[in-house]
């Protein structure tokens, strides 16, 4: 017995949600991991330029793009992470304003509203974003490439993550 297409197209979209959500969270983790420990305008430049040249490289190694396409998709990714991080910022802002309110112990409804308003839209700003990176990969590569793309990048991932603990207990 097989299962209803309707299932399928779930279980598709929440793989795709995975992906994305991977994906993203490793984008985040590769820039902010550099600038935890660097003066931030010195070094943004410095550790965009890495995070451009780990990209690449995952791309054309581990993907198997060529150097067109891979600076195609290496060109969206690096679009998508500065749309993200303008999204990420505000987002920032609005959980600094819940904070002081919740520290002055404000009753000001309107202004809890507000950030309230302005963190529930930001979060849906950030899912359109991924839906619309997700999209747009979609057109540039193949499934196959896709799920290449998701392996990598989730070991890439890991490794951060490990060498991140590794830095924070020395």
């Amino acid at each position: 017995m097989t299962k209803p297409a309707r299932s399928q197209s779930r279980l598709r979209t929440k793989t795709r949600r995975h992906w994305l959500l991977a994906l993203f969270t490793l984008l985040s983790l590769l820039f902010t991991s550099g600038l935890a420990f660097a003066k931030p305008k010195d070094r943004r430049a410095e550790v965009e330029k890495r995070m451009q040249e780990v990209v690449r490289k995952v791309l054309t190694d581990k993907v198997g793009l060529d150097d067109k396409k891979a600076t195609k998709v290496a060109e969206l990714m690096k679009k998508d992470r500065e749309d993200q991080r303008k999204i990420r910022g505000e987002m920032r802002k609005a959980r600094k304003d819940l904070k002081k309110l919740l520290d002055d112990d404000s009753d000001d409804q309107k202004a809890y509203s507000k950030a309230m308003a302005a963190l529930r839209k930001g979060r849906d700003d950030l899912h359109k974003l991924q839906n619309k990176h997700f999209q747009q990969l979609g057109k540039e590569l193949t499934p196959k490439q896709q799920a290449k793309l998701l392996h990598a990048m989730q070991q890439l991932q890991r490794k951060l993550r490990r060498a991140m603990r590794k830095h924070r207990s020395d």
